[in-house]
């Protein structure tokens, strides 16, 4: 199907080979044009010649770009393809991509290029705007339903990552599909614990125990394991810059594990482990938990159980202006100070004296914690932090 310009799609992976040259580097990155044309493909695959396009499906749909296939299953992805680069933002459904005897898994809010070997975050900005107007999807599948459905590779490798569908994928029947594609699987996994609303104990079991299957199998066990640790490692420290304390500790123990099985541990791991003791994770088990009746009676809880106060959108804006005044930012006739979500002002073209140069800055504040995200600075929005407010002003006007 010929395409110009952007298009909007309706319709019902890859590992870079090697996988272990795969080097980890989570940033944000330059969003591609947003989509507003309506075009309905004939069949379940479709033909992405060029440009940018929207793709939902409430069943699985499969993308060529030569010799590529993208696949997504029950939910929406934007696909760009320039002359250098493909790339594949994840909004709904994780995508799938598949290049020879090559496989990746996109999770859902990440993106992956033919340009950067690892997934990286998506600003909720580009989500939220891309998400607008998407019904949420109604499909829903038994256990035999998405076992059935699972004799499709691609959709096996999707769905053990797809938020509605993740804990029923790892306990469907064993595929022997590729070794390339049990890889895929575990190399991707840890990612989609950065974005997914709920990850359980059980899914990172099952998640654990695939590692450990796919390590006896393996010619070279320390390389894999050696490679697994490089890329998984760092995101440590992310899910806890996240508010993910519980999920970054499963992670730490997971990694510590793997050094644990290995006889003569290499440098590189003896690191890891020290940079993570370093690091000080944070001890959970400490942090009170409330029960589910709590939980009714008091509102929604984060993972540490703490109810966060949620103010008035008078009330954070208020905040927001007082927090701006006290750092001697700079309004100006664009500058907007807004309620975005509960407890978050989006504040737009805030300027901030410099010591070499005045910036223009526009972030979201949360007023209650107290952090800084989706950044923009000048233009630029290349910042995947999440400071302080008080360590963000000093840092924009250096």
């Amino acid at each position: 199907m010929k395409n110009s310009g952007s298009e909007h799609i309706r319709h019902r992976h890859f590992v870079v080979s090697p996988v272990f040259a795969l080097v980890v580097a989570l940033s944000f990155v330059q969003m591609p044009t947003h989509v507003t044309a309506d075009v309905v493909p004939e069949s379940d695959t479709v033909e992405h010649v060029g440009g940018s396009q929207l793709y939902f499906s409430d069943d699985h749909l499969r993308i060529t770009i030569e010799d590529i296939e993208l696949s997504l299953f029950d939910g929406a992805a934007h696909v760009v393809r320039t002359e250098g680069a493909v790339t594949v933002s994840a909004l709904t459904s994780p995508v799938a991509v598949v290049n020879g005897q090559d496989r990746m898994i996109v999770p859902v809010g990440m993106q992956w290029s033919t340009t950067q070997p690892a997934p990286v975050l998506l600003p909720r900005s580009f989500l939220e705007r891309n998400l607008e107007g998407l019904e949420p999807s109604s499909r829903s599948l038994t256990l035999d339903e998405l076992d059935a459905r699972s004799a499709d590779e691609s959709v096996w490798m999707i769905t053990s990552m797809h938020p509605q569908y993740a804990e029923m994928a790892w306990v469907t029947s064993d595929r022997n599909f590729s070794f390339a594609s049990d890889v895929a699987r575990i190399y991707s996994q840890p990612w989609s614990m950065l974005t997914a609303p709920e990850y359980s104990e059980f899914l990172f079991e099952r998640f654990t125990l695939a590692v450990a299957d796919i390590l006896s199998e393996a010619e070279d066990t320390e390389a894999l394991i050696e490679e697994l640790i490089q890329a998984h490692a760092p995101l440590v420290s992310t899910l806890k810059e996240r508010g993910y304390p519980k999920r970054a500790q499963m992670l730490s123990d997971y990694i510590r594990d793997l050094v644990d099985s290995v006889l003569e541990p290499t440098e590189s791991m003896q690191n890891v482990i020290r940079e993570m003791g370093e690091a000080e994770l944070v001890d959970i088990s400490s942090v009170p938990v409330l029960d589910e009746e709590e939980t009714e009676e008091t509102g929604e809880t984060g993972e540490t159980g703490e109810v966060e106060e949620v103010l008035s959108p008078e009330h954070v804006e208020a905040v927001a202006h007082e927090l701006l005044s006290e750092a001697d930012a700079i309004y100006t006739l664009h500058t907007v100070v807004s309620s975005y979500e509960p407890n978050e002002a989006r504040i737009t073209d805030i300027v901030f004296g410099g010591v070499h140069q005045d910036r223009t800055a526009s972030f979201t504040l949360n007023v209650v914690t107290g952090n800084v995200r989706d950044i923009e600075i000048d233009g630029q929005t290349d910042f995947p932090y999440e400071p302080s407010f008080d360590g963000f002003t000093r840092w924009v006007r250096k």
